[in-house]
């Protein structure tokens, strides 16, 4: 797994190429925390976590805080869980129903 920290000054997302058309049907799940803890999960089309972070500012998703994220298969996660930011019980939802495992 790889941890980024990102800011949105700190990214330029005008033009930015997700790499959606290249990916198939790869999604990323990122998670945000900070010290006070959990702040939601966002699942994804990009190329890797950077492409992903930058996605996440791009739709307003992006709470803040850091991320930590990994790939995963797009037929695993529903449409309706894509392109927002999910709450803990949702991500237990998706665990339970064994997306993660």
């Amino acid at each position: 797994m790889l941890e980024e920290r990102v800011s949105p000054e700190g990214i330029d997302t005008s033009g930015f190429d997700d790499g959606s058309e290249r990916l198939g049907d790869e999604v990323c799940w990122v998670s945000f925390a900070d010290d006070d803890g959990f702040l939601g999960v966002a699942v994804v089309a990009a190329a890797d976590i950077t492409a992903a972070v930058a996605e996440c500012w791009r739709l307003g998703i992006n709470p803040g805080g850091e991320a930590l994220g990994f790939m995963l298969s797009g037929e695993a996660v529903p449409e309706e869980y894509r392109n927002r930011l999910l709450t803990a019980e949702e991500c237990d939802t998706l665990n339970g129903a064994g997306v993660l495992v």
